[in-house]
């Protein structure tokens, strides 16, 4: 199928369903969907005034995902850029922003890497096991989150252990793929815990174009680890532990020729929170949290040098934090969460070793101004150890005007400033070669959105405006290439999502979107002006889902397109080609509690590119067993 005919289909998709990924579910009013990102504690999704997509378990399943970033590709707002299959580097935007400005926690504890160039996410390490659900909230969140959530935040939840399960699942496919999960939880007398695991390992293909070292695969293993375990300390009191652990082994193909390159990680994250309810609604949590990722760089085996001959292999990071979280209830329909925090962290490679420490408070209002509107506002004092205090602030709107009968109708504004500190790696590349000193990026943003129930509620529409601006952004110097510079002007990052889904038959589902993003660059190098590399303007994914035999039978067809995408650096830019890839997953319940699964790739063997020079999966089909008891 070529591209054309593709995006053909998706704009007759997108004219029978126009929309969400924003919740990948029907509301009703019998069935309330809650959401916690958005103001850290349960509110429900009619009432949130913030831009919010979530995914569920169920929907993970259903769809076929293994890893987090393959979830992330059917939202509104969210471009992944791929360099290969399983292993590769990959890098999750949020709107048009860099992947170092979006925040990402897995229960609370956030997963960026501090050793790396501008502490971004290592979204190869995330797979989809023991995950209860994805919140992604989009546009600048510092009033809650801090630095480093200019556009926005990616919060992983996994499952606790609020019944006795016991699933296991296998599959096995094409380039040699081979995948285990596992997962059980359960409670007893005030102790429940989940605990889940998976391992994958793959042969691979070899992603680099043009590789003259033929059957240079590029394989993967990937062992992951995760367990919840609560404990109730009496009716008010609560104490949950957590701990996650991953051991990967990535091979690749760098922008040279280096077809024995293997990046080692190990990453350790653990936190510790205790929860009372008092009097007068007031909840208070104290948490610890820990991150620690050790990464090594090896070429066939030995540590890797630079063009100097001194070693570039290590790279170590650790991540400490303590929170206080508050929530008070104090008069009906108005209530704050408030709280601090304090963060520090420290890294060491083979050439530097350095660490930082910031400190924060945060208070919001939520308030109920009747049973149809609702609005927040906050702010944020940031005081980082390196660089001057910054104040951080948010205000959103909700209104649910009663313009039809049986219909609702939703109107909703937010806006929000956020900052990002210059990380540890750039702050020594320019001490070492005598640079200025850098300063924090700043932005603001907002956002205007309106959502509707069609069709008596068989299907939803909506439709959001951003608008996003960073000052002082921080750019790699690709002229002389001697290190990071501060730019002077405005970069700016705007753009249309457009979400919607129709329940066409009692057991057949439509869901589409479609993003428009306009991000350009603004810098007094040769950049100046052009479209950010690897932001599609136009990007489409549209899902059809279908339920047959008393929902024995699960089928899910999907099919994700993008245009007009540019890579590569200064005046040295090329056109990526337009694509437009179709994937299939399907399950068959057997018998009671187990399931026979399937899933196909790229099944028309679309050749593309998410980096330049760097081939994506072909065509691949996968088979297994799913067991839940």
């Amino acid at each position: 199928m070529t591209y054309q005919k593709m995006k053909l289909l998706a704009v007759l998709l997108m004219m029978t369903a126009t929309a969400p990924a924003l919740a990948q579910e029907i509301t009703t009013a019998d069935e309330e969907t809650f959401v916690v990102t958005s103001h850290r504690r349960d509110v429900p999704l009619r009432q949130v005034g913030t831009s919010i997509s979530i995914v569920t378990a169920e929907e993970l399943q259903a769809q076929g995902i293994v890893y987090v970033e393959d979830a992330l590709r059917r939202l509104p707002g969210v471009t992944v850029s791929a360099s290969g299959g399983p292993g590769g580097l990959s890098t999750v935007r949020l709107r048009g922003e860099e992947g170092y400005r979006t925040l990402v926690l897995i229960d609370g504890i956030r997963v960026s890497d501090p050793v790396g160039p501008q502490v971004a996410v290592n979204f190869t390490t995330l797979t989809v096991a023991a995950l209860e659900r994805i919140e992604v909230l989009r546009g600048p969140q510092a009033l809650l989150y801090g630095a480093d959530a200019i556009g926005g935040v990616i919060n992983i939840i996994t499952k606790r252990g609020e019944t006795n399960t016991y699933a296991a699942a296998a599959e096995t496919g094409s380039f040699g793929t081979h995948t285990l999960q596992g997962f059980v939880s359960g409670n007893s007398n005030g102790v429940d815990g989940a605990i889940g695991g998976s391992f994958t390992r793959t042969e691979g293909f070899s992603a680099k174009e043009g590789d003259p070292t033929l059957g240079d695969n590029d394989g993967y293993n990937n062992l992951t680890l995760h367990g919840v375990v609560g404990v109730d300390l009496g009716e008010t009191t609560r104490i949950e532990f957590v701990g996650r652990y991953v051991d990967a082994a990535a091979q690749f193909d760098g922008f040279s020729f280096d077809p024995d390159r293997t990046l080692l990680t190990e990453e350790i994250a653990a936190r510790v929170a205790l929860t009372h309810s008092g009097a007068f609604g007031l909840t208070h949590t104290l948490a610890y949290n820990f991150f620690q990722i050790r990464r090594n760089d090896l070429d066939g085996g030995m540590p890797t040098l630079s063009f100097f001959g001194s070693p570039v292999s290590q790279f170590d990071g650790d991540r400490h934090e303590v929170e206080y979280l508050g929530v008070l209830d104090p008069v009906n329909g108005h209530g704050l969460t408030f709280g601090a925090e304090y963060e520090s962290s420290e890294i060491t490679t083979d050439a530097l070793s350095d660490s930082t420490s910031t400190l924060a408070v945060f208070a919001e209002w939520q308030a109920e101004w009747a049973a149809n509107f609702f609005t927040t506002v906050g702010g944020r004092f940031d005081a980082p150890e390196d660089f001057g205090d910054h104040v951080s602030l948010r205000a959103t709107a909700a209104f649910l005007p009663a313009l039809f009968q049986d219909h609702e109708t939703k109107l909703r504004a937010s806006v929000g400033t956020g900052f990002r500190a210059p990380s540890l790696f750039e702050q020594a590349t320019n001490a070492a070669v005598f640079l200025p000193e850098l300063e924090e990026e700043t932005a603001i943003g907002f956002d205007i959105g309106v959502e509707q129930d069609v069709l008596a509620g068989r299907g939803r529409v909506a439709v959001t405006y951003f608008d996003q601006r960073i000052e002082n952004e921080i750019r790699f110097d690709n002229v002389f290439f001697s290190g990071y510079f501060q730019s002077n002007g405005t970069s700016h990052s705007r753009g249309v999502e457009v979400e919607g889904e129709i329940q066409l038959l009692e057991n057949l589902r439509l869901s589409s979107q479609y993003t428009f993003t306009d991000a350009t660059v603004n810098s007094p190098d040769p950049e100046n002006g052009l479209p950010r590399v690897r932001r599609p303007r136009h990007m489409t994914s549209t899902d059809l889902d279908f339920d047959a035999l008393r929902g024995r039978l699960r089928l899910n067809l999907n099919l994700r397109t993008a245009a007009e995408s540019e890579d590569g650096f200064r005046e040295f830019r090329s056109d990526l080609d337009d694509y437009g890839v179709v994937g299939a997953a399907a399950s068959f319940n057997i018998a009671n509690g187990v399931a026979l699964t399937a899933r196909a790739v790229n099944i028309f063997d679309e050749d593309y590119q998410e980096v330049m020079g760097f081939q994506n999966t072909g065509r691949s089909a996968y088979v297994g067993v799913r067991v839940k008891l």
